[in-house]
């Protein structure tokens, strides 16, 4: 006598037409019984969760969280320890492999011609060119960019003249008196704005450009 297999449609696996709940006569239900009390189980706990309160919800997260086994953390003497010794295997890595020495070589060139380390050449590139402008025209003083970024966040990060939200792509160095007209290159006489007020402004002295605004 052979055995009627039916293919259940949840776990797709062919099984006798007993695993299968009767319907009418003749007709059985589309999943197995196994996936039927799987199913049946799964609505159980989703009914029984969903009854719970936000403070009951959080309170069985952390127990479960408690059950599961982690490692203690680490000391602040351990991350550093830890960190010294990949940095010394790097090291000697780099002076024993030549191939590992020439990818850390390429991903280093990389880095430099990529998006990332643009604004930094950027902002050195325009410290150093400001620099040489007050030095052809006899001007004195110079100025770092800690000493910008200290009086950038002064200024919340804002255009000195319009009070604009400032971005890297947007935000230039303005001297309050342009280096054109006898100004310096101390941090006193620039403050930050933006390119559209920058380019407005060009030579004028501040009263000329903006008479309303105390500096």
């Amino acid at each position: 006598m052979s055995i009627s297999l039916r293919t259940c449609r949840k776990c797709e696996t062919e099984k006798p037409i007993s695993e299968y709940e009767p319907t009418t006569p003749g007709n059985w239900r589309w999943a197995c019984r196994t996936c039927r009390n799987h199913q049946r189980n799964a609505g159980r706990i989703y009914k029984s969760v969903a009854k719970l309160t936000p403070e009951e919800r959080r309170e069985k997260s952390l127990a479960n969280l408690a059950k599961i086994r982690r490692p203690p953390p680490l000391t602040p003497e351990e991350v550093e320890e830890r960190r010294k010794e990949r940095q010394r295997r790097n090291i000697e890595r780099y002076h024993t492999d030549p191939e590992y020495r020439a990818g850390r070589l390429a991903s280093i060139y990389r880095y430099q011609k990529s998006e990332h380390a643009r604004p930094k050449r950027r902002k050195l590139k325009l410290e150093s060119r400001h620099r040489r402008r007050a030095a052809l025209r006899g001007s004195s003083g110079r100025y770092t960019e800690a000493e910008f970024a200290a009086k950038l966040k002064r200024w919340k990060y804002r255009c000195h003249w319009c009070g604009c939200r400032l971005t890297p792509e947007i935000t230039q160095r303005d001297h309050l008196i342009a280096l054109s007209a006898g100004g310096e290159n101390h941090i006193g006489n620039i403050v930050p704005s933006c390119a559209t007020c920058n380019a407005r402004k060009g030579a004028k002295a501040p009263w000329e450009f903006m008479p309303g605004r105390l500096l």
